[in-house]
């Protein structure tokens, strides 16, 4: 998903081509590239040059900055409201941990840039994996010795020492 040198180069010659075609250096395209968000696509970013100049009044020069920040935006609109990720939880059986999770790895997955279809598929096999393998009951898990004891105690306190201050009728 990373924009390639080649891509960097021709993202700022549009932004160059608003100000008079200035020679770009492999340098400046180098640096410029190290910059831009690492899970930005050259159609994002060449989204982002269009949209600034569009609507941009003055003769200020769009900076890297601005390509991640306009990028930052569009993908934040293309969220699903609470509203919306609530639906598509119930829609789809979610509940609990599973809602969680699958809210969880949409936003991400959009956010990230994948597209929403994919995006949507993947929260959703998320949601679906179990998080923790079962363990069976009786034992086996790293906490089975304490639910085997027949015993009253907790590990914080005796009943000795829970009775200790009630006064006794």
């Amino acid at each position: 998903m990373t924009v390639t040198f080649l891509e960097t180069a021709k993202i700022m010659r549009r932004i160059n081509a608003h100000h008079g075609n200035a020679p770009i250096t492999d340098e400046q395209v180098k640096i410029f590239r190290e910059e831009l968000a690492p899970t930005m696509t050259f159609g994002e970013a060449n989204a982002a040059v269009g949209e600034y100049y569009s609507s941009h009044d003055g003769g200020s020069w769009m900076g890297v900055g601005d390509v991640n920040r306009l990028v930052r935006a569009r993908r934040r609109s293309m969220l699903p409201s609470e509203r919306e990720l609530d639906e598509m939880a119930v829609r789809e059986g979610l509940d609990g941990d599973g809602a969680w999770v699958f809210r969880r790895a949409l936003v991400r997955s959009v956010s990230a840039g994948r597209p929403a279809g994919e995006s949507f598929r993947l929260a959703l096999e998320a949601a679906r994996r179990p998080m923790l393998g079962a363990v069976p009951s009786g034992g086996a898990g790293p906490v089975s010795g304490a639910r085997d004891q027949k015993t009253s105690e907790t590990p914080l306190e005796s009943p000795e020492k829970q009775n200790a201050h009630t006064p006794r009728l």
